[in-house]
């Protein structure tokens, strides 16, 4: 498993645990921030920083409760966050398996 495969694996959990029930105020602004971190990203690296900041704050969320359309809400930036990511992945930007194969 790639690095970046990785690194979508663990946008995928920060979605599973916004979802999980979450107010407006709190998740969407949270997914909504990893959505704008991670699409301003040039390379992996970044895209895993943001991975790992973000999953030190989705704590914070998982006592929180929300309406379907927060859900919804969430599950949007989230997926924008991930489809973001996976496009850096598929362009192999500033990953180690290129960084590897340049040599």
């Amino acid at each position: 498993m790639t690095k970046l495969q990785g690194i979508l694996g663990g946008s995928a959990v920060l979605a599973v645990l916004a979802l999980a029930g979450c107010s407006k105020n709190k998740a969407v602004v949270f997914a909504e921030e990893y959505a704008d971190k991670t699409c301003a990203c040039k390379d992996a690296d970044c895209v895993k920083r943001v991975s790992e900041e973000m999953g030190k704050k989705a704590g914070e969320m998982k006592d929180a409760r929300g309406s379907a359309d927060d859900a919804k809400l969430v599950e949007s930036a989230m997926k924008r966050g991930v489809d973001c990511a996976a496009k850096l992945a598929a362009t192999g930007a500033g990953t180690d398996d290129k960084k590897e194969e340049k040599k």
